[in-house]
């Protein structure tokens, strides 16, 4: 075999050269030669590899990056010998060409680039040098909102985002008194909570700021959602409820029953207090029905009691602020008064010295029924 050095020859002829020496005997050696003229084709070793090919990109979001397709060509056709390609690196590349062919091999560029060091027979043939691809487009499909609130006398800011995107996100709170600690992370569908103790006891209506990042294909993505709060102000609890002696209305008679009754109104006020109160009336050690309201601080209500009858009445009013009234309704009859000199039919009803009377006769009464002698005429009821 002879290393010609050169990557194409053409057809020509080589001399194989024979010599062999003999000796006979009795005799001196003699060398003898011989030359056999031998043909050969032309020959030519001519691998190229041109740019590669590069497909459209492909976002996995499984492994959260992007590819493209890559296509390697081994291009032999223009030699008359198989030759052996390879790209360092990766040997899973590496083909044998045949003579006057052509094979691809396929791969695959991310976001970070390759290059692609071909050679033919050992020998550098090119180095193809593929740009990093990136194909994400981000979603940021979120809900955010904020409250503000009073506690230990300061106000605290709350954040909350939704992530209603397909992808996890990181998250962080900013507001007006400082961020709410660390970015978070927030897995799609998940809800994340973020609290700013703002140290102030008073704090104007604002806007929060929910910041979202992801860092993908090597690059970080942002993204920004505001929500509104209402302004807020720490106020001294103040628990001062108030009922005052009722209102008592003008007296009944209910035919029912043959009685007289007095309407009963109670004011229950709560207009000096910052804080919502309860109030009810209880009457013989029980809550009266329908009597139970909660009030809200600055406000007051009328409500209704039980009416008073002919004996009189005695409410108690009691709050959930651990306060409480008693009054008393002095009872009274609707009746006429018993009249002297009137003359009353039987079943005629008075009212004497606090007591209703029925008269048990027709008669010209000139006697009060509470007397020894009233009494022939009228029996108490």
């Amino acid at each position: 075999m002879i290393e010609t050095g050169r990557a194409a020859v053409e057809a020509g002829e080589v001399t194989f050269r024979q010599y062999r020496w003999v000796t006979e005997v009795g005799a001196p050696g003699k060398g003898y030669t011989q030359n056999q003229a031998v043909l050969f084709p032309a020959a030519s070793i001519a691998p190229t590899s041109p740019a590669p090919a590069v497909g459209q990109c492909v976002f996995d979001p499984d492994a959260h990056s992007s590819s493209a397709p890559v296509t390697l060509t081994f291009d032999n056709s223009a030699s008359t010998l198989p030759v052996p390609f390879t790209v360092t690196g990766r040997d899973d590349l590496s083909r044998t060409v045949a003579a006057g062919q052509t094979e691809t091999v396929s791969t695959s560029v991310g976001p970070a680039g390759a290059t692609f060091t071909v050679l033919a027979d050992g020998a550098q043939l090119a180095s193809h040098t593929v740009p990093g691809v990136s194909c994400y487009a981000p979603d940021w499909t979120v809900k955010a909102s904020a409250t503000s609130a009073v506690l230990d006398r300061t106000v605290r800011l709350t954040g909350r985002l939704t992530n209603s995107s397909n992808e996890s996100m990181q998250v962080s709170m900013v507001t007006p008194y400082g961020t709410a600690g660390a970015p978070v992370t927030v897995e799609p569908g998940a809800t994340a909570t973020f609290t700013q103790d703002t140290g102030k006891s008073e704090v104007p209506a604002g806007v929060v700021e929910l910041r979202q990042s992801r860092t993908v294909d090597g690059k970080e993505y942002t993204s920004t959602a505001t929500a509104g709060y209402e302004a807020a102000r720490y106020v001294p609890v103040v628990v001062a409820p108030v009922v005052g002696a009722p209102t008592v209305g003008a007296c009944w008679f209910e035919d029912n029953d043959q009685r007289s009754y007095q309407p009963v109104t109670f004011v229950y006020d709560n207009t000096a207090s910052t804080q919502a109160v309860t109030f009810h009336i209880e009457g013989s050690a029980a809550v009266v029905r329908d009597s139970t309201r909660t009030v809200q601080p600055g406000t007051s209500i009328q409500v209704k009691a039980p009416s008073a009858g002919e004996g009189g009445a005695t409410y108690r009013v009691v709050t959930d602020a651990g306060t409480s009234w008693t009054f008393q309704v002095a009872g009274k009859s609707c009746l006429p008064a018993w009249q002297y000199g009137q003359f009353y039919v039987r079943g005629d009803r008075v009212v004497s010295h606090g007591t209703n009377y029925v008269a048990t006769i027709s008669h010209l009464s000139f006697f009060t029924p509470h007397t020894l002698l009233g009494s022939a005429t009228w029996d108490a009821e």
